[in-house]
């Protein structure tokens, strides 16, 4: 807002005040962030509070020593600072302008409000409620703005400082508005786009977004050819404006067909349903166990947990049925710092081309801090059978080195495993192989579980050797294995985004070298 601002001042001498009122705020709004997220205001609801409350003061000190004495010069100053009284033509690219960083400076404030109501309500004691859905409550306003932006950045182009004919500004207008709605029409029509989830009126402003950024990328385009006269080397504000527009179809887009991929195959679910949260769009991952997720198959491998940053890292296999790639996920969870309840998930992703796959854990339990169980030892032939309390288990035969095996078996290891059959009161058959591997000096114990039987059996020992007697344990436990419950997206067309923001710098980069150029011909002609 203050840089478009700055160039309404250098064409018109028009907003200079508000030009350097929006480069004071926007600077006091980088210290205010921090200021939210480091002092430890926002304890009672974010888990940013990284630093103790004792640091408030010096982050709203640092706050203050820059915002007030800039606010106090800007209003000792005001009156010295050159106005202009005329008022400005509606058909102006002036007059736009202003009204393209109004609606920017309004979409921050906005932002700034809903994001510091937990602030509100800690000076003022107040009880404001933070929104149901905090993604939406930003979303039902900011789609206006992208429309209103996406308008403004095509049109206001074609406008000429101070004044504009109309019928010039029609004769240039009409072609870039044609294409791009007729190019809008098509991806409304064939891009699959609905989401009705918000509602049809929500549906409608994103396709009138969706039109306002094609609107605002072909505009621009085109007038780098209608009004540059293809004259690229001065073209940095309407690439960077293509940019952006690329980045608003890509943030639009990508958001209204983003695809649930984490329906709920298992049954099991973690937590009750709410109002933020559906257990039916959270898969249950059990520990080690191959799950089914519709396009993919889903492993969770193995946690750590690292106590010097307080986050409990996940890692998960990821198999597309269909073309059978493989690629792995590492979202972790942060735990919340105070002594408070709960924590907040930092998702990972995996980048394509055209989509996005992204991640992030919504629950989990840690079955070993509730089995107090042990394994109980029981003797067992090739062909005999021992019970446990739900059936019994057929040790079939012993297995030296089989050649296609479960359990990964690591060069150098000789693995002794069990082939056995549970059998459940309700006649169901499970087919185990517990064993035991060892390499040199190092035994390691590979035991097999039946999750549906809350069963999990080793290979503990051979007993007697001539008479092939060999020892097993048996465990049971009501929660057999770690569990985790995940939620997963895929974005596509997030490429746009990406793309939009390297052409967006790219052109910012462009105007920058031009202005140094035409200053540096300003000065030579001066000298």
């Amino acid at each position: 807002a203050g840089m478009h601002c700055n160039l309404v001042y250098n064409h018109s001498s028009y907003s200079l005040k508000s030009t350097y009122l929006f480069y004071i705020i926007a600077f006091a709004m980088v210290l205010y962030s921090t200021f939210l997220t480091r002092s430890g205001v926002l304890g009672d609801t974010s888990v940013h509070a990284f630093v103790g409350a004792d640091m408030t003061m010096q982050l709203l000190l640092f706050l203050l020593v820059f915002l007030v004495p800039a606010m106090a010069l800007f209003f000792m100053r005001s009156k010295s600072m050159p106005t202009i009284k005329k008022e400005e033509s509606s058909y102006s690219r002036e007059f736009w302008m202003f009204i393209g960083s109004l609606v920017l400076f309004l979409s921050g404030i906005i932002i700034i409000a809903k994001t510091s109501t937990p602030v509100v309500n800690k000076i003022l004691g107040t009880n404001i409620a933070p929104p149901v859905d905090a993604a939406f409550s930003h979303n039902q306003i900011q789609i206006f703005i992208a429309i209103i932006i996406g308008v403004l950045t095509a049109v206001t182009q074609y406008l000429k400082y101070k004044d504009t004919p109309k019928a010039f500004f029609i004769r240039k207008i009409w072609m870039p508005t044609l294409i791009a709605l007729a190019l809008s029409l098509v991806i409304s029509f064939f891009g699959d786009i609905d989401y009705t989830k918000k509602g049809l009126g929500f549906l409608a402003a994103i396709h009138a977004a969706i039109f306002a950024a094609i609107y605002a990328a072909v505009a621009n385009a085109g007038y780098i050819w209608l009004g540059l006269r293809g004259k690229l080397k001065a073209a940095g504000a309407s690439v960077a404006h293509i940019g952006f527009a690329l980045f608003l179809l890509g943030v639009i887009i990508s958001s209204a067909k983003k695809e649930l991929l984490s329906i709920n195959t298992t049954g099991i679910a973690l937590f009750a349903k709410t109002e933020q949260q559906d257990p039916a769009e959270n898969i249950t991952l059990i520990k080690g166990i191959r799950t089914d997720m519709g396009k993919y198959h889903v492993t969770y491998i193995r946690d750590t947990v690292n106590n010097f940053d307080r986050k409990k890292y996940f890692e998960l296999k990821f198999e597309n049925k269909s073309s059978k790639e493989i690629f792995y996920l590492y979202p972790d969870v942060l735990k919340n710092n105070k002594g408070q309840e709960g924590f907040s998930p930092n998702p990972d992703k995996r980048h394509y081309w055209n989509a996005d796959i992204f991640a992030y854990v919504t629950s989990w339990l840690d079955a070993s801090r509730n089995d107090t169980s042990t394994f109980t030892p029981a003797n067992i032939k090739a062909g005999d059978t021992v019970f446990y309390s739900n059936g019994l288990i057929v040790l079939n035969k012993v297995l030296i080195n089989p050649a296609d095996s479960k359990h990964e078996i690591f060069p150098g290891e000789t693995a002794m495993l069990l082939d056995m059959t549970v059998v459940s009161k309700e006649g169901i058959h499970y087919s185990i192989l517990p064993g035991i591997a060892l390499k040199e000096n190092t035994l390691r114990i590979i035991p097999d579980t039946v999750i549906a039987q809350n069963l999990v059996v080793r290979f503990n020992k051979v007993r007697d050797d001539k008479h092939g007697l060999l020892e097993i344990g048996i465990k049971e436990n009501r929660m057999l294995n770690d569990l985790m419950t995940l939620k997963v997206y895929r974005f596509p067309f997030i490429f746009l985004v990406w793309i939009g923001i390297i052409v967006m710098v790219i052109g910012f980069v462009m105007s920058i070298v031009q202005r140094v150029r035409m200053k540096a011909r300003l000065v030579k002609l001066q000298t």
